[in-house]
């Protein structure tokens, strides 16, 4: 008994391809194919006029013909089918960042975002992100897949307070900062900053408020 169980394992991947085989019924000379899986065989195998070639580990692959039936299937073809096969990778993109729109007046222009757990972003570089500087505090971030300069920048700021950029890993001091006055020219900079990858906090405290004019906030790298 443990002798035919022995020789029975080692017929069990042979087998399996020729059931699969024999599921291809020649019906009036036209071969019929009227099931297929996906299955492991690593050998060639022949039933009747078709031969079958298979790789462990992915789907039935490779050439196979019998009579003026032939088949190619799978990433790799070989042999000499005469039939072009296109194939379709998965695309794999690297550092894929959906940026936050625009501030808008249908998005309350970026208002709310008060502490850095509620940041806006990521920002999207060389996007003109606008908000009223009507209450304490503004957060947003960006995120940088590498290495970079970045320039962060507001413009029309009719208001008084600052403009403030930290690294995430420390929220308590800031790696760069500008002041502004009310009655100034409206403009607070800071950069060019080299920062390495990662997430960076822009934080605009404001100490006398407007409600009435936009500032524009724009990031650049």
């Amino acid at each position: 008994m443990k002798h035919f169980m022995k020789h029975l394992k080692k017929a069990i991947p042979l087998l399996l391809p020729l059931l699969l085989i024999s599921r291809v019924v020649l019906s009036q000379g036209i071969p019929v194919i009227t099931r297929w899986v996906v299955g492991g065989g690593g050998d060639m195998v022949t039933g009747g006029d078709l031969s079958l070639s298979s790789v462990l580990g992915q789907a039935i692959a490779g050439p196979s013909s019998g009579g003026n039936v032939a088949i190619s299937v799978g990433f790799w073809t070989g042999g000499a089918v005469p039939v072009h096969h296109d194939v379709y990778l998965p695309l794999i993109v690297k550092n894929l960042i959906h940026y936050a729109p625009p501030c808008r007046p249908d998005n309350g222009h970026c208002e709310d975002y008060d502490r850095p757990s509620q940041a806006y972003g990521p920002l999207e570089p060389g996007t003109s992100y606008f908000a009223y500087p009507d209450d304490d505090e503004d957060y947003y971030y960006i995120v940088l897949p590498r290495s970079a300069s970045v320039t962060v920048q507001i413009t029309n700021y009719y208001a008084e307070g600052q403009l403030m950029i930290y690294d995430e890993n420390d929220l308590e001091h800031s790696i760069a900062r500008d002041w502004h006055n009310a009655g100034g020219d409206g403009v607070m900079s800071i950069g060019p900053l080299n920062l390495d990858a990662g997430r960076y906090y822009i934080r605009i405290h404001t100490d006398i408020f407007n409600t009435t004019t936009l500032y524009i906030l724009t990031v650049s790298d």
